[in-house]
């Protein structure tokens, strides 16, 4: 619109009232193009640390902040937290330390996720739900001759797996364990 604009009426109107001119007056639609700050200042915090060089004057420009006058008060990131010297330890995180050394360290107790684990391993095990999706698959690889007849034997049984019976149980193991967890004790993944 404004190219229309600049050529059926800025020129025309400025040539009648005041003759032809070198340079014309443009009209301009819309607002120029803004930049997204948020966007602008996180790829900075990303990618200075990386190497990338930024001059801070450019910087200070696309995020809209001018240059500080010398003796401003700055803002600035915040100062570094003394380190902490491992070797000096408090009574307390000694007393701590030696309660943890004489307590008696016997097997952690498993967590939810774990026990859900073992006892779906417990109930039936692996093989009856990965059995029947590989059968014959090793003496078929055995055969083959190449890497390109290794690949299309594996896709011919990938097409032709039933992975609903390994699918159901996943999804009731998951499920088993999300619920343990909630419950803070273990469950069984049979309904």
């Amino acid at each position: 619109m404004a190219a229309v604009r600049n050529r059926d009426l800025a020129r025309p109107w400025i040539i009648l009232e005041f003759g032809a001119q070198d340079k014309y007056p443009r009209i301009r639609i819309g607002r120029q193009d803004q930049k997204d700050i948020a966007s602008t200042a996180l790829a900075l915090t990303q990618l200075v640390p990386l190497g990338l060089k930024v001059q801070m004057s450019e910087a200070r420009d696309m995020l809209g902040f001018a240059d500080p006058d010398p003796d401003a008060e700055l803002l600035s990131a915040p100062a570094a937290p003394a380190p902490v010297n491992p070797t000096i330890l408090t009574p307390a995180m000694q007393a701590a330390i030696a309660r943890r050394l004489e307590a008696p360290s016997g097997p952690a107790k498993p967590d939810a996720v774990d026990a859900a684990i073992d006892a779906m391993l417990a109930q039936e095990g692996w093989e009856p739900l990965i059995g029947p999706m590989i059968a014959d698959l090793d003496q078929k690889l055995a055969k083959a001759v190449s890497i390109e007849e290794a690949t299309q034997i594996l896709a011919l049984q990938l097409q032709g797996m039933d992975m609903s019976a390994l699918a159901e149980k996943l999804a009731r193991a998951g499920f088993a364990a999300r619920i343990a967890g909630v419950a803070q004790e273990p469950l069984s993944t049979e309904e």
